[in-house]
């Protein structure tokens, strides 16, 4: 008999001759409780067929589930007679190749989850479940050879960008391609009844990306100085791990210098995987890229529906995708020939997962770069402090951009005290007159206010009664399209009542500025001039990001009112002038990250200012126009910000000098919460000893939101100086937590390097 063993560091077979054996498949599940559990191949099956990664179909009590197998041993910690046989191998090939492996491996022990978790983390949603959609089977559209010039004039703006995309890809396109480029089911369908597209269901003919030359359509922009240089120094480290920190200010050609460097990655005929913190920023940049280069490009992000991921995973694993554009979850993308990773925007907080298995993808950006032995750039004009840090240190090579592209200047900051000034939707009378004089320029205004629908509150005037969630710690946000209160952290909605709930009066006001009010306001001050909102309620729909964005683009005078949807990567060259209704509470945030976040976001709105010709201006009303550090911020680049903030912390041992990790219980009652999480605590204490003086146990005390969802939350914070001693305690805690005794009515959840105290 033959026994076949892996090893996943090297990808190395070894294959042992054994007389006599028992051979058993250590598969990982998809199951908190359960990690790892050994069973028996089924009749027929080879060990010579089996590798690591391969899927089974196998037993688990009286369900059927999906495992991965892990090893295949002559050894187990089960007595032989009481296995199960796996039911069958789903795959003949792994889904999960030796680096992906050995990331999931790695960020398993790190956030202290159980292998399989990370593993079915790794996997598109159709690759967990028991079918495998066909993988040479789509619908394509094809472009009709007869099609004439005066067709495509008699187009619409959708219908013509479908054509050109269909020739961009010699006249035939998958149904996900066209998707991905923001074309919807209806364009295409009426297109199809005037006979110039038409529909098959097809095999797919992408060829190997290798194969695809020459690898740009459209020639590079010309580089200044600070950008060559930098291309130099990134082109130097394409054959090794290096991580690359790009600081650059808003406007100074980040993307340029990303897209020549890709170039160079696919001549040396390797992928290249971008991430990007929002769905909303992947259509503008996919556009970009299709422009550029002659190879396939395709996207991951959670706004596709399971079939066009599943699609788009294969494509890269095929190697029939040069570049993939994604969200966090890209970071498991599976990649045969990769030479590059970009993190773009790379403080931003969306690389945190906030739910289930809340990982850091910049953080295994980093980590799957040195497995790969490839290059990592992390762009921002914002950089975190963390990666600051780490600059500073030698351990990133950093390279900047001082100057915006193209002569472009950097906007001009204006402080508008507020204070005993009237407002009107939360704006000042200066600032109003400051849009009506931009949109007489016919230019375009840029409002910025950081809460979504009318009002944030409503409140009786009478009694003074607000109208809180049922199920948070939190008030109820008025919207007026449709009219209804709108809780932000449950999703819970209710109708707005005609009277106080509490005193029955009819004096219920709307309290506070939101966009919808806002817009509302300035949509009736400037009735001739488009007004567009956006933020998650303005953008619901598919699609409607990308009408709103074409409207920008079209660079006639409007009025943007928008969230932080705006403040990210957009480039809107018709925008002068950007207004911060108020971010003083930012500043003076119980998150000691809080002035971080704030001062990133500020200079990311800011810098959608004056990005074309003319000289752009930022208002930023304020009722602390003497606070320090937002002078500082406008007077001085933000890297002096970032000095003084990292001298701060390291004088408090916070991070980026020490390490967290937030341990929360909740359960549906506050003293079932209480009580547990004060058990353990006490239990804890016991043993701290145990892990020196650098361990500090803080709490336990109630989450800054202390009800949400319904239920109650209580908190401890681990801190350590020293990584090594918070992940040492860590996997004692990890392993104790079985043994505490503890009801089943509460929850837990730990968050290694926790970004948000929520």
């Amino acid at each position: 008999m033959i026994i076949v063993k892996w090893s996943v560091a090297n990808d190395i077979f070894t294959i042992h001759t054994i007389k006599k054996f028992t051979m058993f498949l250590h598969i990982a599940l998809s199951v908190p409780t359960i990690s790892e559990l050994d069973y028996l191949p089924c009749e027929g099956l080879e060990p010579s067929q089996l590798r690591p990664g391969m899927r089974f179909l196998v037993p688990l009590g009286s369900r059927k589930i999906i495992g991965l197998l892990v090893e295949t041993t002559t050894t187990t910690t089960c007595p032989a007679e009481k296995l199960k046989s796996v039911i069958k191998a789903l795959d003949s090939k792994p889904v999960i190749d030796s680096v992906l492996f050995n990331l999931c491996r790695k960020a398993a022990t790190y956030y202290h989850r159980s292998l399989g978790e990370m593993l079915f983390l790794a996997l598109p949603v159709l690759l967990r479940k028991h079918r495998v959609i066909p993988v040479n089977k789509q619908c394509f559209w094809t472009l009709n050879k007869d099609i004439s010039a005066a067709d495509i004039r008699a187009c619409t703006k959708k219908q013509q960008l479908t054509i050109g995309i269909l020739q961009q890809h010699n006249g035939k396109a998958s149904d996900s391609t066209l998707k991905e480029g923001g074309i919807a089911q209806k364009t295409l369908n009426k297109m199809a009844e005037k006979n110039l597209i038409f529909s098959t269901d097809d095999v797919m003919t992408y060829n190997d990306f290798r194969t695809v030359q020459p690898v740009i359509n459209n020639k590079p922009l010309t580089l200044n100085k600070e950008q060559s240089v930098a291309l130099e120094e990134i082109k130097k480290h394409l054959q090794h791990f290096f991580p690359i920190l790009l600081y650059g200010v808003t406007g100074s050609g980040k993307t340029e210098v990303y897209l020549q460097a890709i170039e160079e990655v696919l001549i040396q005929k390797k992928q290249v995987l971008v991430l990007v913190p929002e769905i909303g920023l992947t259509p503008q940049m996919l556009s970009r890229f299709q422009r550029r280069f002659n190879v396939p490009v395709v996207t991951l992000h959670s706004g596709m529906d399971d079939n066009e991921r599943y699609y788009n995973w294969i494509k890269a694993w095929q190697l029939k995708a040069g570049i993939i554009i994604s969200t966090r979850s890209g970071i498991f993308c599976r990649l045969p020939e990769p030479g590059l990773i970009i993190i773009d925007e790379e403080h931003d907080l969306s690389y945190k997962q906030q739910d289930g298995i809340r990982y850091s993808a910049r953080d295994l950006a980093l980590l799957r770069g040195q497995l790969s032995n490839i290059p990592v750039i992390l762009g921002s004009a914002t950089p975190s402090l963390e990666s600051v840090k780490k600059a500073n240190s030698g351990h990133y090579l950093m390279l900047n951009l001082t100057h915006r592209a193209g002569g472009a200047k950097m906007p001009q900051f204006r402080l508008i005290d507020i204070r005993s000034q009237p407002l009107h939707a939360g704006l000042s009378q200066q600032v109003i007159k400051s849009i009506k004089q931009t949109i007489d320029k016919k230019q375009q205004v840029l409002v910025f206010i950081n809460r979504r629908g009318f009002a944030p509150s409503l409140i009786c005037t009478h009694c003074g009664y607000v109208i809180n969630c049922q199920y948070c710690d939190s008030c109820m946000t008025l919207h007026r399209t449709p009219p209804h209160l709108h809780c932000h952290h449950c999703d819970y909605q209710q109708a707005v009542p005609a009277s106080c709930p509490e005193c029955h009066a009819e004096t219920l006001n709307a309290t506070g500025t939101g966009t919808e009010r806002t817009e509302m306001f300035l949509q009736e001050t400037f009735p001739e001039t488009d007004v567009l909102r956006i933020d998650r309620d303005s953008t619901r729909l598919k699609n409607s990001f990308n009408k709103i964005l074409d409207t920008i683009n079209s660079q006639k005078p409007a009025i943007l009112v928008g969230t932080q949807m705006i403040a990210k990567g957009h480039h809107f060259p018709a925008v002068t002038l950007v207004i911060i209704i108020n971010l003083d509470a930012g500043f003076f945030n119980a998150d000691f990250r809080g002035e971080e976040k704030t001062a990133q976001l500020l200079l990311q709105v800011a810098g959608r200012a004056g990005r074309g010709e003319v000289t752009g201006q930022v208002l930023l009303q304020t009722y602390n126009p003497d606070n320090p550090d937002l002078i500082m911020l406008i007077q001085k680049e933000y890297m002096a910000f970032a000095m003084h903030q990292l001298s701060q912390r390291q004088h408090l041992h916070l991070p980026p000098y020490s390490y967290l990790a937030l341990f929360t219980v909740d359960s549906l009652c506050m003293k079932t919460t209480q009580g547990q999480l004060k058990h353990i605590a006490g239990q804890i204490r016991q043993h701290q000893h145990n892990f020196g003086p650098l361990l500090k146990v803080i709490g336990p005390m109630p989450a800054p939101m202390e009800k949400r969802q319904g239920r109650f939350r209580e908190q401890l914070l681990f801190c350590a100086e020293k990584r090594s001693v918070l992940h040492f305690f860590l996997s004692w805690f990890r392993q104790q937590l079985n043994n505490f005794s503890h009801t089943k009515q509460c929850r837990w959840i730990l968050d290694i390097d926790p970004q948000e105290m929520i």
